[in-house]
């Protein structure tokens, strides 16, 4: 069972079905020991077709699907009868763009699942698809099932699929709260990905971590040394500080290394894709600090008192106590008694931060995060050209793949930024070229391509931004028409 719960992780195809099956005279056969459904594996005799009759079973796919990829991940083979456990065949002809766009309706982007004819004979197949595990957030349904004969639906929208032994199991509503609080899941609807009565979680604005192994080596290496208490990451913006730090604090979680986890960001906008937009910060002075982590130590009611009194009762409870603390964003923090205090931090607490530049020097651990290697590069343009829908980039040749990656200088955010203004592969590789061509690296590269889009604006929506920039209080609404009729040429 581990051996095929790896091939599922390592999505390969062949080693799965080398387990389960053996071929006599052409037709694939049960192996002795896999007669059986389970937690990885479940058969059906057919797929449906793509009519909209077929619909209410389409939906229960979906469901099944769902609860694989909130488990370990599996396997669904079509074409085994599921009560005599032989080859009977599916006829419908598909392929994994077409099984995919059916399940996207209740799955949406954040999943693909690679769908295969194996065993073709002249009129039938096995259909094999397998469902990746999940990542970080668990799957719920985006939208109601169809109504089946009986009037009743078999999920509703926000509901949460779990393969229990050999079934899909439902859980609806409140339940499926409960069972992401007891189970220690994230929930999808709010700004910390963990926040339970020990630990305080960022959300990180990843669903799926790309691996970095030399680096996350460091970070775990870092956190675990008992030598160093503070594991600093340093880099430039859009490389992936942040989405590291995150993957090592819940690493920590979910092995229990440490009895509290406090996270706090001074970020109070992000450059995605589109832009920048603003964020809620969580740390804008030394008293936000010392806040948080009255708040997750369970010491609330000693906020009102001064600032010298509060970090006296903070040392106190620290001293000693199994703490992880997780400061992003530290060089946007104006305070200098954060820095120091995070520098004497009491034993045994640690502390792992992210900054553009080496601002704790004192018992630091350093990691400097560089750009993704080309296979970590090629692997995050896949899986973003998937998130935001762009399956034609997914089918880039390897070398264009490597060529578009490579002008972004395997920085993320360049990567994400490229992938969002490009509806497929031609105008990827133009962008890719322009890039190229202006030599931007580093912190110029997401200037070059942010400064595209203020380069892509109207000229009167220009005139409004520029309008934008001369104060820092919001302005109504008609203040920018205003300004936006007067920027047009006179009579237009």
């Amino acid at each position: 069972m581990e051996r095929f719960a790896k091939a599922i992780q390592q999505k390969n195809v062949a080693a799965l079905l080398e387990r389960l099956l053996e071929s006599r005279d052409g037709i694939p056969v049960l192996k002795m020991g896999f007669g059986r459904e389970t937690e990885l594996w479940d058969f059906k005799r057919g797929l449906p077709t793509l009519k909209a009759e077929h619909e209410v079973i389409w939906a229960d796919i979906a469901a099944d699907i769902a609860a694989f990829h909130n488990k370990k991940g599996g396997l669904l083979v079509f074409g085994i009868d599921d009560k005599t456990l032989s080859f009977v065949g599916t006829r419908d002809p598909l392929d994994a763009k077409r099984f995919n766009d059916k399940i996207r309706r209740y799955l949406g982007d954040t999943i693909w699942v690679e769908f295969s004819r194996e065993y073709i004979q002249s009129d039938k197949y096995l259909g094999v698809a397998l469902i990746p595990p999940r990542e970080l957030m668990p799957l719920r349904m985006r939208c109601d099932a169809p109504v089946q004969k009986t009037g009743e639906r078999s999920f509703s929208k926000g509901d949460l699929p779990i393969r229990e032994r050999d079934s899909t199991r439902i859980y609806r509503g409140s339940a499926a709260d409960e069972y992401l609080a007891k189970n220690r899941l994230p929930s999808p609807d709010s700004r910390f990905l963990i926040n339970d009565a020990r630990a305080r979680i960022l959300r990180p604005d990843w669903s799926e971590f790309i691996t970095r192994d030399e680096l996350c080596t460091r970070v775990v290496a870092g956190i675990n040394d008992g030598r160093t208490y503070v594991t600093t990451l340093t880099g430039i913006g859009g490389i992936g500080k942040t989405a590291l730090a995150c993957w090592g604090v819940l690493e920590a979680y979910k092995e229990s290394r440490f009895e509290f986890i406090i996270s706090v960001s001074a970020k109070d906008r992000e450059l995605s894709e589109k832009g920048i937009k603003p964020i809620e910060a969580t740390l804008t002075s030394y008293d936000d600090l010392l806040n948080e982590i009255l708040d997750v130590l369970g010491f609330s009611e000693y906020k009102s008192e001064s600032t010298e009194s509060r970090e006296g009762t903070v040392r106190a409870l620290l001293d000693g106590a199994s703490v992880l603390l997780f400061v992003d964003n530290l060089e946007t923090v104006d305070d200098g008694r954060v820095v120091t205090f995070l520098e004497t931090l009491p034993k045994p607490t640690k502390a792992i931060t992210t900054s553009r530049t080496n601002a704790v020097r004192t018992a630091a651990f350093p990691i400097t995060v560089g750009p993704l290697s080309d296979q970590e590069a090629v692997k995050f343009f896949d899986r973003y050209a998937l998130v935001i829908g762009r399956p034609t980039l997914r089918n880039a040749a390897p070398a264009e793949k490597l060529r578009i990656v490579r002008a972004c200088s395997a920085v993320p955010l360049a990567v994400q930024w490229l992938i969002g203004h490009s509806a497929d592969v031609a105008s990827a590789l133009r962008l890719a070229d322009a890039i190229s061509t202006s030599g931007a690296r580093d912190e110029e590269l997401l200037e070059f391509c942010f400064r595209r889009v203020h380069v892509g604006l109207t000229e009167a929506a220009r005139y409004v931004l520029a309008a934008l920039t001369l104060t820092d209080k919001p302005q109504p609404i008609e203040a920018l028409v205003l300004c936006y009729i007067n920027s047009l040429p006179y009579g237009r």
